[in-house]
């Protein structure tokens, strides 16, 4: 008798079931590495095929591999073949594969083994690891699924944009935590009630975003998108008045003053070599200073009068949104 398991490139560490789910990036072949071994220990060397039947592209070709005695030993199965997944992001439904087995040289017959059910994602590369949190079912099944069918990135990360989107939008915080403190575990949506669903800082629903793409292998930078007086979007401004001292632009949007805005930046061909995504409010533009047009309805300069934030309407206070530069 004889058992198999799958090791797929990718596996989920919460589910404790090592047969899903399982991996591949859009438009490859795939292959699976599968672990054999005897119920009962071996006396010799036995050379044998092993197979792994489905349907599609979740098809694997026989390969031949060797058990030495007493041990396991793992055979990697490639597609059959002309087999390649969809070339976009998708979620396959649970499949199963039956396994089998024939020794060589002792019989011509292939013998069942056992089934093993998965659920495939296609992701658009590999997860990005340094920019994301380890992905998981949970997760993934998240990504994919808001991402389903589209192929090109901005489609992709629009897909992600709007689904993290909402009024309040969605946060990643540990189970319990207050305010809007980011968590490192990123736990995504957890739970019906909500409890992951109160407002959170600009800078955070951005980190969620580039997390999401990096579980879908789409590289994404979060970045602060300050009050300016030109197009120099990356720090925020200050000067010296005459009258009050030390002071700092803001700007004013629908839900108070503000000295930036969190964004989600994904490289693209613009002038600027990225397209530009803020989580709520929704908005997607060209450049740095298209996000800054997009949420500010005026800016001013401010000061701390005690410790009260003082915003004057004055010609020496207001301060002209800039332009957004040609793309």
């Amino acid at each position: 008798m004889w058992d198999s398991t799958i090791v797929p490139p990718y596996s989920s560490h919460d589910s404790g079931d090592k047969n899903e789910p399982v991996t591949y990036t859009k438009q490859s072949a795939p292959t699976v590495v599968a672990k054999m071994w005897p119920e009962s220990p071996l006396t010799k060397s036995t050379s044998m095929h092993l197979d792994a039947v489905g349907t599609g592209p979740l098809d694997f070709a026989s390969t031949m591999g060797s058990i030495q005695s007493g041990i396991s030993a793992d055979f990697t199965l490639p597609a059959s073949t002309g087999n390649k997944f969809y070339n976009y992001v998708f979620k396959y439904n649970p499949f199963s594969l039956q396994w089998k087995y024939k020794i060589n040289g002792d019989s011509e017959y292939w013998m069942n083994i056992n089934s093993s059910s998965h659920v495939v994602y296609l992701t658009y590369t590999s997860p990005i690891y340094y920019q994301t949190a380890e992905p998981t079912k949970k997760r993934m099944n998240w990504c994919v699924t808001t991402a389903s069918l589209e192929s090109a990135i901005h489609n992709i990360a629009s897909k992600i944009q709007n689904g993290l989107g909402g009024d309040p939008p969605y946060e990643p915080t540990d189970p319990g935590a207050t305010g809007s403190q980011p968590s490192p575990e990123w736990i995504m949506m957890d739970g019906p009630d909500g409890s992951h669903k109160h407002g959170a800082e600009c800078l955070y629903q951005a980190r969620m975003m580039k997390a999401a793409l990096g579980q879908l292998g789409i590289s994404a930078v979060e970045e602060r998108v300050f009050a300016s007086y030109d197009t120099n979007t990356t720090y925020q401004d200050t000067r010296t008045c005459p009258t009050h001292g030390y002071e700092t632009l803001w700007y004013y949007a629908a839900n108070g003053w503000n000295n930036y805005e969190g964004a989600c930046k994904v490289a693209d061909s613009s002038l600027d070599g990225y397209k530009w995504y803020a989580v709520w409010p929704v908005l997607t533009k060209n450049t740095a200073v298209g996000i800054l047009r997009g949420v500010a309805q005026y800016q001013r300069w401010g000061y701390v009068s005690g410790s009260t934030w003082v915003y004057p309407d004055d010609p020496n206070h207001n301060v002209s949104l800039p332009n957004e530069p040609p793309d």
